[in-house]
């Protein structure tokens, strides 16, 4: 073992002459504690939260996305025969999307009607997100609507035959004109569901027959807005997404996931970044109790330095001895805290000590939690980098302090 180490370790375990240098040692070391715990379980609590997010992103998205390069609508035959001969397309669903004014009752709401075809459910898992009723676009051949549980709330949709959702959509190709129904199309329709996935779809969307949608509108049976592809392996999205683009041309344009919802995916990785940023600086805060132990050790330690510097110690070799002494409150720091946040972490993952205080879906009772590698090993190196500077600073400061006046024996 390495003298400096071996000295340090000594005064670490050591009594003070004075008790404060003791108090302040302990609360340096919890100080450090708290701020690795922290970082693991807010992370952790942050990784849970965005992983929910993204199966429920999920359910409600596809694999990949194709939409027109420019205007709102194409002719399906033109990608119909791409979609037939691409090796890795396991399903494919038609939609059609547009704004519209809904009206129930009294109340008035404006959002997206989306028309989607027979093949939809295959492509997406919306169906497992209802929270009342049933994802039934027909009833005895009546064409049926599944809202969206925000603009259901906004609007008091209740699933009976007694009220229906009245439509306002605009005419394809309408021109401005003070006769509202030179410019919108009414039509109106029954709810059979109603659906939670995220706050955004759910006070966004409805869901239509594509063929209601279509003769609503006066269009084509081939026309639609875009094409929603479900990949036998999700993984190979980027391959998939590279073929059709050569395949389509500049006419289409194909979209992953992370495209589909390219705002979301950036609001994250802010937002991770801003706690890993605000947790750091409480970290260095804690650290600041380093910085005072390390200095009134060795003005506790005066005397150990004449000593030590008579019998040959130089400067170097007293520098390591105190910057080692803060290492190795770090390091205590470090594993306690890891210790106690990894086992915070793991009892949450395991028994759900926590749960939500609203239930919004049945798949999340609790707070979610996910544990990375990659995070433990940020922390270490977050905590670890600025206890070393809290180390090195005072001991820089007063050992070429004590150099500086002579007092080198």
């Amino acid at each position: 073992m390495k003298l400096p180490f071996y000295i340090a370790r000594r005064y670490f375990f050591s009594k003070k002459s004075a008790n404060v240098i003791n108090l302040i040692s302990v609360i340096a070391l919890l100080g450090i504690s708290f701020g690795t715990a922290a970082l693991i379980i807010v992370l952790s609590v942050f990784n849970g939260f965005e992983q929910m997010a993204r199966s429920m992103l999920n359910a409600f998205n596809p694999d990949i996305k194709i939409v027109a390069a420019r205007g709102k609508y194409f002719d399906k035959q033109q990608v119909v025969s791409s979609l037939d001969n691409m090796q890795g397309i396991e399903a494919y669903s038609f939609v059609m999307q547009d704004n519209a004014l809904m009206e129930y009752e009294d109340r008035q709401y404006i959002g997206y009607v989306k028309g989607v075809d027979e093949n939809f459910l295959k492509v997406t898992g919306i169906d497992t997100m209802m929270i009342y009723g049933d994802f039934q676009l027909y009833y005895k051949g009546r064409p049926m609507a599944v809202v969206g549980a925000g603009i259901a709330n906004s609007l008091g949709v209740q699933l009976n035959f007694l009220g229906a959702i009245k439509l306002w959509l605009p005419r394809p190709e309408a021109k401005i004109s003070f006769d509202i129904t030179q410019m919108f199309v009414r039509t109106h329709i029954f709810p059979s569901g109603i659906f939670s996935v995220h706050q955004d779809f759910d006070s966004k969307y409805i869901f239509v027959p594509l063929d209601f949608l279509q003769y609503t509108l006066g269009l084509d049976t081939n026309i639609v807005s875009a094409a929603e592809i479900k990949l036998t392996n999700a993984d190979a999205a980027p391959e998939v997404e590279r073929q059709l683009g050569r395949k389509l041309g500049k006419d289409f344009r194909v979209m992953d996931r992370y495209e589909q919802e390219a705002l979301f995916y950036k609001i994250v990785h802010s937002e991770r970044l801003a706690v890993i940023l605000i947790l750091t600086f409480i970290v260095i805060i804690a650290s600041f109790n380093v910085i005072a132990t390390i200095s009134m050790l060795i003005i506790d330690k005066r005397k150990d330095i004449e000593i030590l510097n008579f019998l040959g110690a130089d400067k170097t070799m007293l520098k390591k001895i105190f910057i080692n002494q803060g290492l190795i409150i770090n390091g205590f720091g470090v594993l306690i805290g890891l210790i106690f946040g990894i086992g915070l972490v793991m009892v949450q993952k395991y028994f759900g000590i926590l749960e939500f205080p609203s239930v919004t879906s049945l798949s999340y009772l609790y707070y979610p939690v996910e544990l990375r590698l990659t995070d433990i090993a940020i922390t270490l190196a977050i905590v670890l980098f600025i206890g070393y500077f809290a180390s090195v600073l005072p001991v820089r400061f007063f050992i070429e302090k004590y150099f500086s006046n002579g007092q080198q024996g």
